[in-house]
């Protein structure tokens, strides 16, 4: 291992070396990635790996349908930096555990910035209130959905009064 690629990831030779080739594991990688639409930030990078090593073994390039999530950052925020830690920050993710570059952190910050990067939320879970939610035909899956909070009168009356102090008091007439 590289002492460049240690520092991105933390993974020693040594530990490298007691895990599992993916030779043993391609096919189950493979059943377990069958029909699925794959997310995944700077594609092409991981992809030319893993078609490497599925060409290496004989089998056929991945064919998934693909959301690159690098692409969606960049055509949103162009100019911008679009790393996953400065999504992170931009979309106000919590990324403090993420000390290296390793899989299973990665996938679960990737998961909460697409979210963001497609402006949608994370659904939320109400078993009595299903009213807020969009479903299914066959009332299945909930879809995501945001949900419009409008103020009270109450909170428009106060807002307007709190305008009209403070710009009166500002000189902002």
């Amino acid at each position: 291992m590289s002492d460049k690629a240690f520092e991105i990831h933390g993974y020693s030779d040594k530990f490298l070396s007691s895990q599992k080739k993916f030779t043993d594991i391609q096919q189950e990688f493979s059943n377990f990635i069958e029909g699925k639409k794959l997310i995944i930030h700077n594609a092409d990078f991981d992809l030319a790996h893993l078609n490497n090593e599925l060409s290496i073994l004989g089998k056929e390039a991945i064919q998934n349908e693909i959301v690159d999530t690098l692409n969606l950052a960049r055509n949103k925020f162009p100019g911008m930096s679009v790393s996953l830690d400065s999504l992170c920050k931009k979309f106000r993710i919590d990324n403090s555990k993420r000390t290296k570059h390793t899989a299973l952190i990665d996938c679960e910050l990737l998961a909460k910035v697409y979210i963001n990067l497609i402006d949608q939320k994370e659904p939320t879970l109400d078993f009595h209130n299903s009213n807020d939610a969009t479903f299914n035909k066959d009332n299945s899956n909930v879809s995501y959905f945001k949900k419009v909070i409008f103020p009270t009168k109450d909170e428009m009356l106060n807002h307007k009064e709190y305008l009209n102090k403070n710009l009166k008091k500002n000189n902002f007439n």
